[in-house]
């Protein structure tokens, strides 16, 4: 019998108990590793107009749930309501806009350098782990999730 962890989420202003999880293994974790690099490979074969609906759709689901997403964070958090809500709308609203301009903020750039030719170009970075800031769970990953790549300068 493994020995595994139950991590407890707590409302910090009454130490009331939400939820509690269990801790994943060694091996759950690297299957979850996986799979993200999996889809990631999936991904980046989509254009960037068939990368831009899902994005549409985070939007929409963050819209459409905001009240509960909104009453979550403050339970967890302990984050004013108005705040969370207003965490939520920049979330879809990143969402939307990247989806509506990401082909025109990912295409390549002719630059004026000494060399014959140069541009700059924007490459996909594939998975990427990131530990986030507890008082803000929606905004930086929608906002790096929306608007991710890479520059990179060619000459």
């Amino acid at each position: 019998m493994t020995d595994r962890r139950t991590i407890t989420s707590l409302n910090p202003a009454t130490e009331e108990v939400l939820a509690s999880y269990e801790a994943w293994s060694p091996s759950q974790i690297s299957d979850a590793i996986d799979g993200v690099r999996d889809a990631q490979l999936r991904w980046r074969a989509l254009d960037v107009h068939q990368r831009a609906e899902p994005m549409r759709r985070a939007a929409a689901i963050l819209r459409e749930r905001s009240d509960r997403y909104a009453r979550l964070i403050t339970a967890e958090m302990g984050k004013p309501l108005v705040e969370a809500h207003a965490e939520l709308t920049k979330s879809a609203f990143a969402c939307e806009h990247y989806a509506e301009h990401a082909a025109e903020y990912l295409a390549d750039r002719p630059v004026s350098t000494e060399s014959i030719e140069s541009y700059v170009s924007y490459a996909r970075l594939g998975v990427v782990l990131a530990v986030m800031p507890w008082n803000f769970p929606f905004w930086p990953c929608a906002a790096r999730a929306a608007s991710s790549a890479r520059r990179r300068r060619r000459s």
